[in-house]
C-alpha cells in the first residue's frame, strides 16, 4: 500500500474533505497538521509545489491543490463516481463550490484587510448573499432531482464530502440555517452518519481558529504594530476602529468596559488583554514573531522598551501641543526634552543594525520589535524628525522601507488610511 502522508494546517479547513476521504475508505494516513501562526509554516512555504497548503505526498511524490488532491484520492478509493458521467458531475459540483468560495473569499478578505464595517456589510450583502443564494439553489435543485440524498447517483461520492464541510462551516459562520434549508442539513447528517465516518466526526477537534477583534482609533497609533503581525500570519480578525471625530460619544461609551480605561484591547475568544505592548507581545509569541530564542525574545522586548522610554519625550511633546501651550513652550519642549531624546534613541537604533548586519533589529529574521520601531520611525518622518542630510537618518529610513517591503505587509502598508494626529506638532 502507497505511504501517504497530507499536509496543512491543524484546522478543518480544505483539507478536511481529503481526511474524511481516507477515513471513508479505511486507509491509513499521516495527518500532518501545523500549527497556525508559530513559525512552521513560513519554513515549509518554500518547499512546496505552489508555496501552499494542503499537500499530499504519496511514496514522495507530491500533490498540490485540494480539488485536486481529492479527485486523485476519490478515483483512488472508489468515490469519484460509478461512470465517467457520474464523475464529471462530481467535478462540476465541486467546481461550483469553488466559483461560491471565490466570492466568500473577498469577504474574508476585507476582514483580514482590515475594511470598516461598511465596507464588510456591503460585500455581505452585495457579493456574498447573491452568490450564497444561487449556490444553495443549486444544490437544492440538484437533491432534488437526484432523489438519493446523495448529490450524484446513488452513493457518496467526494462531492458530498467537500458539500458537507462547507455546509457544517458556513453554519458555524452564520451563513447557513438548517431550519430553512432541510435538504442540504439532510445531506450533511447522511454524510456524517456514514459507519466509517461517524467515530472521526464524533472525536475529531473543531479546530475552529480564535476570534480575534482588536479595538482602537481609526488611526494607526499604538494599534498599528498589532494590526500589522495580524496581516504577516494571515490571520483574519475583526479591526474596530472607533471614529475620532465621535471619541465623545462611542469612546466615552466603551470606556468603563475596558479593564484600564484606554485603547487599544484585544479581545481573543471574549478574553480581553490591554495595553499596546502586552498585545504584541501576545500575537507575536502566538504567530512567530517574537524571536527564535529567549535571547532573541529578550532583546525584541528590550528594544520596545526603548521606543517606549523615548515615547515618554515624544508625548510630552503632543500633550503640550493639545493643550494649546504657546509656540515658545513648545519649541522649547522640542529643542530641550524632544531633540535629545531622539538623538540618543536614534543613535541606539543605528548601533543595533550595524551590529546585527541582517537588517532587522534582531536576529536575522523580522520581529515584531521591527514593526514597532519602522511604525515609530514612519510616524517621526511625517513630523519632519527625520533629517534628509543626517547619515543616521538615512540610514533609518532605508530600514523602514525594508520592513514595509516584507512581501505579506506590502499590501497592508499601501492600501491602510496613513492616519496622523501630528500636524499641529510641526514645528
Amino acid at each position: 500500500m502507497p505511504s501517504y502522508k497530507l499536509t496543512y494546517f491543524d484546522v478543518r479547513g480544505l483539507a478536511e474533505a481529503s481526511r474524511l476521504l481516507f477515513h471513508l475508505a479505511g486507509v491509513p494516513f499521516e495527518d500532518k497538521r501545523i500549527t497556525f501562526g508559530d513559525g512552521s509554516w513560513e519554513k515549509l512555504k518554500d518547499s512546496t509545489p505552489f508555496g501552499q497548503m494542503p499537500v499530499l505526498s504519496v511514496d514522495g511524490f507530491e500533490i498540490p491543490q485540494s480539488a485536486a488532491i481529492l479527485r486523485y484520492l476519490a478515483k483512488k478509493f472508489g468515490f469519484a463516481g460509478k461512470t465517467p458521467e457520474e464523475q464529471a458531475w462530481a467535478d462540476a459540483i465541486v467546481d461550483q463550490f469553488k466559483d461560491f468560495f471565490g466570492a466568500f473569499r473577498q469577504l474574508i478578505i476585507a476582514q483580514r484587510g482590515g475594511k470598516s464595517a461598511e465596507e464588510i456589510e456591503k460585500i455581505t450583502s452585495e457579493v456574498v448573499k447573491p452568490a450564497q443564494e444561487s449556490y444553495f439553489k443549486i444544490l437544492n435543485g440538484i437533491l432534488e432531482k437526484n432523489k438519493s440524498g446523495f448529490l450524484v447517483g446513488n452513493g457518496i461520492t467526494f462531492a458530498d464530502l467537500v458539500i458537507a464541510e462547507n455546509i457544517e462551516s458556513l453554519e458555524k459562520f452564520g451563513f447557513f440555517n438548517a431550519s430553512e434549508q432541510p435538504k442540504l442539513a439532510a445531506l450533511r447528517e447522511k454524510v456524517y452518519t456514514q459507519p466509517s465516518l461517524k467515530s472521526y466526526i464524533a472525536s475529531r477537534p473543531e479546530n475552529i481558529m480564535p476570534e480575534y477583534k482588536l479595538t482602537y482609533f481609526d488611526l494607526r497609533g499604538w494599534a498599528e504594530p498589532a494590526r500589522q503581525l495580524f496581516h504577516l500570519s494571515h490571520t483574519p480578525y475583526d479591526d474596530v476602529r472607533i471614529p475620532m471625530a465621535d471619541t465623545e460619544s462611542s469612546w466615552e461609551n466603551l470606556k468603563s468596559m475596558t479593564p484600564f480605561g484606554q485603547l487599544p484591547v484585544l479581545n481573543v475568544d471574549g478574553f480581553d488583554i490591554p495595553q499596546s505592548s502586552a498585545i504584541c507581545r501576545y500575537l507575536a509569541r502566538k504567530f512567530g514573531y517574537a524571536g527564535k530564542t529567549p535571547e532573541e525574545e529578550a532583546w525584541a522586548d528590550a528594544i520596545v522598551d526603548q521606543y517606549k522610554d523615548f515615547s515618554v519625550a515624544f508625548k510630552t511633546l503632543l500633550f503640550a501641543a493639545r493643550a494649546g501651550k504657546p509656540q515658545e513652550e513648545i519649541l522649547k519642549i522640542r529643542y530641550e526634552i524632544f531633540n535629545p531624546a531622539r538623538d540618543a534613541y536614534f543613535c541606539h537604533l543605528n548601533a543595533i543594525l550595524k551590529k546585527n548586519k541582517s537588517g532587522y533589529l534582531v536576529g536575522d529574521g523580522l520581529t515584531w520589535a521591527d514593526l514597532v520601531v519602522a511604525d515609530n520611525l514612519h510616524s517621526l518622518e511625517k513630523f519632519k524628525a527625520l533629517d534628509d542630510d543626517n547619515i543616521g537618518h538615512q540610514n533609518l529610513k532605508k530600514y523602514v522601507e525594508k520592513i514595509y517591503s516584507t512581501p505579506d505587509l506590502e499590501d497592508h502598508i499601501a492600501t491602510r488610511m496613513d492616519t496622523e494626529i501630528f500636524e499641529t506638532l510641526r514645528v
